[in-house]
């Protein structure tokens, strides 16, 4: 069964109250954090969020040093952490990175954009149970599902079929459709949250995969 995760997404303290009271339904929820360098926006600040120790959710780094951010993240009780290959230079350091996550108790799970080819950071994938696809650039709200993504995705469930597959962006029952059969765990942020039946939505984009 495919996993439905909402994403919030958003600058303003008052809009990710309100996104997150909406998503109240969903028993696991993404937070993305954006620093205005990786991408060009900046997101809430975490020190503006709750505590999440009641509630389970993952972190999806927008950001060029990720490891400055877990001490808090795990103060306030986020369990897994996306990170993106293009925030490092050098793959030992990715390693490094993903090694100390797990040390700490953390799930890593690495985040791909568009443009990355497979065969840069294939050799990565033993170091993580999950890889997480952006379907559109990473930063922004209602972009269009990036078609050449699934090429991506197809080629890596040839060469594993036991990883776990995540989508993130520009998903909806359209092009959810396209998915079906390829991918494990999928995150849905405006399609879900500026519906106005919210849990109507996550339904409809769940019976895509049923």
């Amino acid at each position: 069964m495919v996993k439905i995760i909402p994403t919030i997404l958003t600058n303003n303290k008052k809009d990710f109250e309100d996104r997150y009271k909406k998503l109240s339904f969903s028993d696991m929820l993404q937070i993305d954090f954006m620093d205005g360098k990786f991408v060009k926006n900046k997101s809430v600040s975490l020190e503006e969020m709750p505590s999440f120790f009641n509630r389970r959710v993952e972190a999806h780094l927008m950001v060029e040093k990720p490891e400055e951010y877990i001490s808090a993240l795990k103060k306030k009780g986020f369990k897994k952490i996306i990170f993106h290959y293009e925030s490092f230079s050098d793959k030992s350091k990715i390693r490094d990175f993903a090694k100390d996550l797990t040390i700490q108790g953390l799930k890593p799970v690495l985040a791909i954009n568009p443009e990355t080819k497979l065969e840069d950071f294939y050799e990565l994938t033993g170091l993580f149970t999950t890889i997480m696809f952006l379907g559109v650039n990473p930063g922004k709200e209602n972009q269009e599902f990036q078609k050449k993504v699934i090429d991506k995705i197809k080629k890596l469930r040839d060469k594993d079929d036991k990883i776990l597959i995540q989508v993130d962006g520009g998903v909806n029952p359209q092009t959810a459709k396209n998915l079906k059969g390829l991918v494990n765990i999928v995150n849905s942020g405006s399609y879900i949250s500026e519906n106005e039946d919210p849990e109507k939505a996550f339904n409809n984009l769940r019976k895509v995969f049923e």
